[in-house]
């Protein structure tokens, strides 16, 4: 679909059903400062993706070291493992949770994030509510990332702590229904 315009895609289709041989991407997750490891250290691992929370990996070495950064929302607003950050969770406050997300696409919106709305919401520190309240909390960040964005923002979910088949269509099927999308798919 490159080059091509997303308001005139009507239909994308996946096929689960047929294996295709693809290769694995390769990225690393938070721990750089603007000056360790070395970049001789990290150059020669040339990876493609960073994820990070903005203080965990500082974007401009990021893009310098030639990745693309991924930003985890969660991380920024807290897990009940760390008592919300002061928050309360983003289903029982939806609207702040949607102004939080909203507030960090006007701040960062030059930067090329790639957006991940929630880390490991399958497992008790990341996340302690129900499915269909990680869907509405996915919804509602995806609904202010594409406000403020527009259709080019790339947003992934679900994060898993594995490949979990049960938690990728139950989003997929839950984003037909609910009109919104997932632009990747994402687990550790």
């Amino acid at each position: 679909m490159a080059g091509t315009d997303v308001a005139s895609a009507d239909v994308v289709e996946v096929d689960f059903s047929r294996p295709v041989a693809a290769r694995s991407v390769f990225g690393l997750l938070h721990g750089i400062d603007m000056r360790r490891p070395a970049d001789a250290m990290v150059t020669p691992l040339a990876p493609r993706w960073w994820r990070g929370d903005l203080r965990s990996a500082p974007y401009e070495r990021v893009r310098r070291l030639g990745a693309r950064y991924i930003v985890v929302l969660s991380d920024l607003w807290g897990y009940p493992g760390a008592n919300w950050h002061g928050r309360r969770p983003p289903w029982e406050d939806i609207d702040a949770w949607s102004d939080f997300v909203r507030d960090l696409a006007r701040r960062h919106r030059e930067h090329d994030f790639v957006w991940d709305v929630w880390n490991e919401p399958d497992h008790p520190y990341f996340w302690n509510g129900t499915r269909e309240q990680f869907h509405q909390t996915y919804r509602a960040a995806y609904a202010a990332l594409r406000e403020e964005l527009g259709p080019r923002a790339v947003i992934s979910a679900p994060s898993t702590s594995a490949f979990r088949w049960d938690w990728l269509v139950g989003l997929l099927e839950y984003c037909r229904l609910a009109d919104c999308e997932v632009n990747a798919l994402s687990w550790s």
